[in-house]
């Protein structure tokens, strides 16, 4: 199945709620993807000139989104997890535009997970830090309005008090070589103006 930017093998992983607060650490160990990945980039340029729409904001907020039920109800029992698309719904509030075009102060970005009370627990662990988000416009009837990561491993770059934070989740999310891992540790302004100077016309 694709999802996400995901063609899903394996479930969301019920991690318990990292001890060490609400940074993008936390948030991301409590929505692991496991599967191969649809998109994937060798560079930030790449990266960026590849997404609709990038931003940096912060999550303002997690919310139950939209679920989809691939199989007929009464075949639910043996579908099990693999019958449904769930979706979290963070609503990301808008610091700047650095490519693409929106004139929303909030964009609706949607999350894969299997069970619903990862909701509850990605509520609890929302970074206060800002990030850099490389998004998908979702297409489709009533998908219009939803926005995705590219893919989970490589679609945003967090800030932890001012420094870039890459963590390693998802498809491909522990490869050594991906050119996020360069970017850990560097000034997270810096990072946004060399995006911005990417994506300038």
């Amino acid at each position: 199945m694709l999802f996400a930017g995901i063609a899903v093998t394996a479930v969301v992983l019920n991690v318990p709620r990292v001890s060490n607060g609400s940074d993008w650490a936390s948030f991301w160990s409590t929505l692991r993807i496991s599967g191969t990945e649809a998109e994937h980039y060798d560079s930030i340029g790449q990266l960026a000139q590849s997404a609709d729409l990038v931003v940096v904001g912060r999550i303002d907020s997690i919310e139950r989104g939209r679920e989809w039920v691939a199989v007929e109800p009464e075949l639910v029992d043996v579908a099990g997890d693999f019958a449904y698309a769930r979706f979290a719904l963070a609503t990301i509030s808008v610091d700047r535009v650095l490519g693409g075009a929106t004139d929303r102060a909030t964009v609706p970005v949607e999350f894969l997970i299997i069970s619903w009370d990862q909701v509850d627990r990605l509520r609890g662990v929302i970074p206060h830090d800002p990030a850099i988000f490389f998004l998908r416009q979702k297409r489709g009837e009533s998908s219009d309005e939803f926005y995705r990561l590219v893919n989970i491993s490589q679609g945003s770059v967090g800030s932890d008090n001012g420094k870039a934070l890459i963590t390693r989740v998802g498809a491909g999310g522990d490869a050594d070589d991906d050119f996020l891992t360069d970017l850990n540790g560097q000034n997270f302004e810096g990072i946004v103006a060399d995006v911005e100077r990417l994506l300038e016309p």
